[in-house]
């Protein structure tokens, strides 16, 4: 779990640099480790959403909401 944590980290300190492409990977290595991981998935999708991937950025927030229907960050 810790290390899915780091992978998740190290996406956020893409994202704040706007380098998305590099953020989802990292997101996607977190979500290897830990597919449950809900703010990997939703921080991934969030970076799919700035992309233009608004289809994948849905199925990224939908899956959280499966996990967590009481999570408000992918209601936003």
């Amino acid at each position: 779990i810790q290390a899915s944590k780091e992978w998740n980290a190290e996406g956020n300190f893409y994202f704040k640099k706007e380098c998305y492409s590099q953020a989802i990977q990292c997101y996607e290595e977190a979500l290897k480790l830990n597919p449950q991981y809900e703010k990997a998935l939703n921080n991934k999708g969030n970076a799919l959403n700035l992309l233009g991937r608004f289809s994948e950025a849905i199925e990224c927030y939908s899956q959280v909401l499966k996990l967590n229907p009481k999570d408000e960050r992918a209601w936003n």
